[in-house]
């Protein structure tokens, strides 16, 4: 591999590498495979920038699962513009799951009940909108409490087969956990997550990437404004 850069380019050579070498993909709901990647992809700025990935896979014919944030700060799987990329995603062949905030709706540990009906009310978003919805859920910024950890009702990423029996990398930061490929090769199964909101055309720094999710933030609300208001705002001169 050339020198990491965070661009779909280089993402792109670190797939065709793996797919060189052998190494099949598989979907977390498929379980934990004798040998090969379990692909993850955590939404959390850019739809935009997740659908560039998925594109690059799909060419590929490599499938993921694409857990999407409904309490993201960046956007609204729900607003036309984004639900229109989450389906093109799903129609690529990826699976669309949830991302699972604890932090929003708990302050302290929940109990299993509460816990368990929260993730089946945020899960029930995309079950109702998109095909091909994953039933393990992935928690965005994992509590401890979560780690190592299984809960009856649902299957998640962090729970011991996915994350302590496999070997786990991750881009978090802006920073691969570990390097994302062992030059000699593994025999164990890899999760690899990846953040489509770190990657772009060009190498950039995170926190570049993240004004860029706010400027794409800024589109989308302009154009859902636009779409669906009967005012012209292309001319509108407002009077305050």
């Amino acid at each position: 591999m050339n020198e990491l850069t965070y661009t779909y380019d280089w993402y792109r050579g670190l797939l065709e590498q793996f797919s060189e070498a052998g190494y099949a993909f598989h979907h977390f709901d498929d379980g934990v495979p004798d040998e090969g990647i379990l692909l993850r992809h955590d939404v959390d700025w850019s739809p935009e920038a997740a659908l560039e990935m998925a594109r690059i896979e799909s060419e590929l014919e490599i499938s993921g699962t694409y857990f999407v944030l409904p309490t993201s700060s960046f956007y609204n799987p729900l607003a036309a513009e984004t639900r229109a990329t989450l389906t093109e995603i799903s129609d690529l062949g990826h699976e669309i799951g949830l991302h699972f905030d604890t932090h929003t709706h708990f302050d302290a540990e929940p109990d299993l009940e509460t816990l368990g009906h929260h993730v089946r009310q945020d899960r029930t978003i995309f079950e109702d909108r998109f095909e091909n919805v994953a039933d393990t859920i992935a928690f965005h910024n994992p509590p401890d409490w979560v780690l190592g950890r299984r809960f009856e009702g649902f299957d998640h990423t962090y729970e011991p087969r996915f994350f302590d029996q496999t070997s786990y990398r991750g881009d978090s930061l802006g920073r691969w956990r570990e390097e994302p490929l062992c030059e000699s090769g593994f025999t164990e199964p890899m999760q690899l997550l990846v953040h489509p909101g770190l990657w772009g055309p060009e190498d950039a720094e995170p926190v570049d990437r993240v004004r860029t999710a706010q400027q794409e933030m800024v589109s989308r609300s302009d154009a859902e404004m636009t779409a669906h208001s009967p005012i012209d705002w292309s001319d509108a001169t407002l009077d305050w």
